[in-house]
């Protein structure tokens, strides 16, 4: 994913960040309506419809050697979903896409067991645009500098 520098951070490399086994579990999708009535007619007519944003649960388990790497590293992911505009890149075997996501809500789990681990699990819903990219875009490629 993109951090607010313009650099990528890997959420799975399996030493500083893994992927929690709910990422990805489930996905919903929604479309934005546009639907008329008539007093002469039953029920609801739709008249357009087009995909709405779609919201993704991502979970990742951040590990630290020490509490304040740990810290370190909750404070530089939870930073990158907080930004107002991002991209994740995905890839499964010989299937990869990318999302344009929207800051994100989030939870960060530290409870006693993990703290004794260093490890802490942050929970993200990700609001994503529906359309999938072909590659992230860069500045000056007619993205608007996202």
């Amino acid at each position: 994913m993109t951090t607010p520098d313009g650099a990528m951070l890997d959420i799975s490399d399996n030493v500083r960040y893994r992927l929690a086994d709910m990422t990805l579990g489930n996905r919903s999708v929604s479309f934005r309506r546009q639907q008329a009535t008539s007093p002469y007619l039953p029920g609801t007519w739709t008249i357009s419809a087009v995909p709405d944003t779609i919201s993704e649960n991502v979970g990742v388990y951040v590990y630290g050697t020490s509490n304040a790497e740990l810290r370190l590293r909750l404070d530089q992911l939870t930073d990158c979903f907080s930004q107002l505009n991002y991209f994740m890149s995905w890839e499964n075997e010989d299937d990869s896409y990318i999302w344009m996501c929207q800051v994100a809500d989030y939870q960060v789990d530290t409870r006693r067991e993990f703290q004794h681990a260093t490890m802490a699990l942050c929970t993200f819903e990700v609001p994503r645009y529906p359309a999938l990219l072909d590659a992230i875009p860069t500045v000056g490629s007619g993205s608007g500098g996202l």
